[in-house]
Formats: C-alpha cells, structure tokens, sequence
C-alpha cells in the first residue's frame, strides 16, 4: 500500500480487516497521532510492539500490518508537524451515515487518550490549556446518538471534529514544539523525518 498525500479511511480499513485486527482505522491512527503529541516518541524504540499489541492480538502480527502502522505513522507525523494546519484526523466521509462517523470520531478520540497515555502521565502534564483539551477529547470519546438524532448530530459533527483537531494541535504544540524551543532545539531538529 502506498500513500502520498491522503490517506484513504477505506484502504486503512480494508487492510485492517486483512490483517485480522481487533482496531478501526480512526482508533489506530489516534493512538499514533496520541503517541505523537506526547513528545517522547523519538525516546523511545517500542512504539511499534505497543501499537502491534493493542490492534493485533496475533503473536506473530503481518509484515502488512507492521508496514500499514509504519506508513500511518509517517503520515499522520508529517501533518502533525506542519504547524500552520490542524491536526490530522483519518475518518469516514460524509457518504457513511452519520452514525458511523460519530462512532469514528469517539473511536478516535478513544485511540488518542490511550496513545498519549502511554508514553505520558498526569504528572507530566503541568499546562492548563494541556489538561483542558484532553479532558474534551474525553468527553467526545464518549460521544454516542440514537437513530431519531442524526440530523442534529450532522450539524453537530464537523464542529466536534474541528474541536478535536484543534485540541491535539494545541496539546502537540505543548508537549512537543514548546518542550523543543524549551530545551534550546527548533521544532524541525525534533523531527526525524526528511519533508
């Protein structure tokens, strides 16, 4: 699989399924994206078996699989970097009902608290703006609606998503960029990966 600018929500999840994993494409690309804006990922090297571990429960995971979380990766850190945007967030368009993309987001959300707690505890976070955004992605991880809600919930999605997008920017800016400028590096020395 190979991917340049996009990723496809619906190739993600197509390998996924090959791949015999227990994780949608949102869930996993918000544990990386929730590994990314802990700021210790470049620290450490078993980033690949904690991720492997949580969307596969095979013990021997599919070189698919270890390539498909490699490219997610690299896509989602380079968006994740480009400062100037909002963070990015692999879910189903507009033609999935609006149910799915609801439960897409919270699964998103869900992945990113797990991600970013892997690598971060609460003691590490001392910045109030740091703690706000994560409790609201807590709370959207916890989204859910009945049947009889979807048009509502259709207005209600793209400003929820925004929120999202724009709370991960503001918890990376934080713990990744800040932390860098902080500790007398640029944000583009921090980053191991050639744009």
């Amino acid at each position: 699989m190979n991917f340049d600018d996009e990723m496809s929500y619906e190739s993600v999840e197509e390998s996924l399924a090959e791949s015999g994993c227990e994780v949608s494409a949102a869930e996993l690309q918000g544990i990386l994206c929730g590994i990314l804006a802990s700021g210790i990922m470049h620290k450490t090297d078993d980033w690949m078996e904690e991720v492997l571990a949580i969307a596969s429960d095979q013990e021997e995971p599919p070189s698919d699989l270890k390539n498909l979380v490699e490219l997610l990766y690299d896509w989602s850190e380079a968006r994740l970097s480009q400062q100037e945007s909002l963070a990015p967030t692999l879910l189903p368009d507009d033609s999935y009902p609006v149910i799915d993309q609801i439960e897409a987001i919270a699964d998103w959300s869900q992945g990113f608290l797990m991600g970013f707690g892997l690598y971060c505890t609460e003691k590490l976070i001392e910045k109030d703006d740091i703690r706000e955004a994560l409790s609201d992605i807590s709370e959207i991880s916890q989204l859910a609606i009945d049947e009889d809600e979807t048009e509502e919930a259709q207005h209600a999605l793209l400003t929820v998503i925004e929120h999202v997008k724009v709370s991960v920017q503001i918890i990376h800016w934080e713990m990744v960029v800040q932390a860098n400028v902080e500790n007398g590096q640029s944000a583009m020395e921090g980053n191991d990966t050639l744009h």
